[in-house]
């Protein structure tokens, strides 16, 4: 089964650089950049991850998070220093953000989902 993540991000080409380094055979990626467009769609995508920026038109990351389920894991990007109100996300990365370390953590959590889901 494939494990569906969703990224986030106002800015297009960080999306594509997020789908280019996290798409692999168990892993498929489904981009958005508006917060409001991912609402209207998240019910079709089932995704098993989101990966969310913190500023965006719209609405920010943690407010994106608070009308999300609370079983869908989300991480969150930010440049921001003032962290209040990130308690909905299981780990937040400080932008600039190293991808390397991202696409490492997001892989390990891939595998224990995968792995939790199968027992």
């Amino acid at each position: 089964m494939t494990f569906k993540i969703i990224y986030l991000d106002d800015e297009s080409d960080i999306c594509e650089d997020f789908a280019l380094i996290m798409e692999s055979d168990s892993v498929q990626v489904i981009t958005f950049n508006s917060p409001l467009e991912l609402l209207q769609k998240i019910d079709s995508i089932n995704p098993d991850l989101i990966v969310s920026d913190y500023r965006m038109p719209g609405l920010t990351g943690i407010e994106l998070a608070k009308k999300l389920s609370p079983q869908l894991p989300k991480v969150l990007l930010t440049g921001e220093l003032d962290l209040k109100g990130t308690s909905d996300f299981i780990k937040v990365f400080q932008k600039p953000c190293d991808f390397k370390a991202l696409r490492s953590f997001l892989y390990e959590l891939e595998a224990k989902i995968t792995k939790d889901r199968a027992s």
